[in-house]
């Protein structure tokens, strides 16, 4: 599961996960095209699946207008 840097010792430390293996993987921030994949993406494979599933396409540019503002 990923998860955020700023969060890992935290989770690192918890008694509940003693003894799992970690491995840390760094993830360089996603590009405005990748971002738009993932938050896209998962709708597309619920269709093609046969479920329903849409993003209106006005979150889309808010979430990528939001990553834009953070400097992600």
């Amino acid at each position: 599961m990923p998860i955020r840097s700023d969060s890992y010792d935290a989770l690192a430390e918890a008694k509940a996960l003693e003894g799992l293996r970690q491995r840390v993987f760094p993830l360089a921030p996603m590009q405005s095209d990748g971002c738009r994949a993932a938050i896209e993406r998962p709708a597309e494979r619920v269709a093609r699946a046969g479920g329903k599933l849409e993003i209106d396409p006005d979150l889309t540019s808010a979430l990528l207008k939001d990553q834009e503002k953070c400097g992600q």
